[in-house]
């Protein structure tokens, strides 16, 4: 399976494992798959510490054996201004 999650390069998986080198530094360290559940179809991306940079339109791209996929999800991020 390959799993890629891009605005630029947010989250990459293949070869059974999380591929980040090329990882945007802006997602460091912010950025998980749910491993276990990847084999059931599950591609979903979890991001920490979210702030109002991260918002916008991201591209899940899942490529399996069966068939390639994409699809894309807009992240809208709602906060106050903390001073």
């Amino acid at each position: 399976d390959y799993i890629r999650w891009q605005s630029s390069i947010v989250h990459s998986y293949y070869d059974d494992q999380d591929q980040l080198g090329y990882q945007d530094p802006l997602y460091k360290g912010r950025t998980a798959l749910f491993h276990d559940q990847i084999s059931g179809g599950n591609a979903s991306l979890g991001l920490a510490r979210v702030n109002l940079q991260d918002q916008g339109k991201y591209l899940c791209y899942v490529s399996t054996s069966k068939n390639n996929q994409e699809t894309f999800v807009t992240l809208t991020v709602n906060g106050e201004l903390k001073s």
